[in-house]
């Protein structure tokens, strides 16, 4: 239904406002760093940064 495609569409860019290093972090390693798929993928599950919430990164960057 329309209803919830649109909300599952706004869950979306919510969650890619309030932490765009998920969308843009295996960007940036595949175009950039021109890192094949497969490695970004491991790189990600490794990698707490590209699966943190918000919250957590804050908590981390004080240090708590």
């Amino acid at each position: 239904s329309a209803t919830f495609c649109i909300a599952m569409f706004t869950l979306v860019v919510a969650s890619f406002v309030q932490n765009p290093i998920t969308l843009f972090g295996p960007l940036y390693l595949q175009r950039v760093l021109q890192i094949d798929p497969f490695s970004v993928g491991l790189i990600m599950m490794d990698c707490d940064v590209f699966t943190s919430s918000g919250v957590e990164m804050q908590r981390l960057s004080q240090g708590r």
